[in-house]
């Protein structure tokens, strides 16, 4: 993980993975289950 923030006051978390090191489907099912179902922003590239 590269870097993780969370506002549970509007409960939503952001997350920046290397996508090398961490499989996204186990990722996003970690989130869901502890409350943050995955929703994919746009990102400047």
């Amino acid at each position: 993980m590269l870097q993780v923030s969370a506002d549970a006051a509007a409960n939503q978390a952001q997350v920046h993975y290397d996508e090398l090191a961490l499989n996204e489907a186990n990722l996003r099912s970690a989130l869901a289950d502890i409350g943050y179902p995955p929703v994919e922003t746009p990102t400047a590239g």
